[in-house]
């Protein structure tokens, strides 16, 4: 039941950060600085030592199902990219580094968004021809990369202290619980 209610907090969080996203930030956000507000989620789940490797990925896949709803895109990209993201920071990723400081938590969250943001716009152009980006050349391409990149990283070391907070807060009630 524990795991139950911290995988919906998780949720419930990811949901607050994409509606707090869509309606707060869309009048102040400036073009090519949006950022993916729940990449910072996958990459703290992923690089969690007390998170297994079937929550991570189930949870993973629900935050960008709940991202493919939020942004009104077809179902299945945000989907399928925050899944990938998880398995391949969780393969790659090195634990000790990236949750000890504020300043490499921003820097690998930047990155991984940046290479995430082309990705999305890599299989845009790849599985929707007869619509084409809305990008006039390259250079356009790659502020919106670095722009994403630069914004996720900055709000990465926030996003990853209350999924801290969400972890300790269930760690101390199982801890309670096993003294009771």
């Amino acid at each position: 039941m524990r795991e139950l209610l911290r995988g919906l907090s998780v949720l419930v969080l990811g949901q607050l950060l994409l509606v707090f996203k869509s309606s707060v930030l869309s009048g102040w956000l400036i073009d090519p600085l949006d950022p993916l507000a729940i990449l910072p989620m996958v990459v703290f789940l992923a690089l969690s030592s007390n998170v297994s490797l079937a929550r991570g990925m189930i949870l993973s896949f629900m935050l960008g199902y709940l991202g493919d709803m939020a942004q009104g895109s077809p179902l299945g990209l945000e989907t399928f990219l925050m899944a990938f993201t998880f398995i391949a920071v969780r393969t790659l990723g090195s634990r000790l580094i990236l949750l000890r400081n504020a300043i490499m938590q921003s820097i690998a969250v930047g990155f991984t968004a940046t290479l995430a943001v082309g990705a999305a716009l890599a299989m845009r152009t790849i599985f929707e021809p007869p619509l084409p980006l809305p990008l006039e050349d390259e250079s356009q391409a790659v502020m919106t990369m670095l722009g994403a990149g630069l914004a996720t990283g900055l709000i990465a070391p926030l996003i990853f202290e209350l999924m801290r907070r969400i972890e300790a807060l269930y760690a101390r009630r199982e801890e309670g619980g096993a003294l009771a």
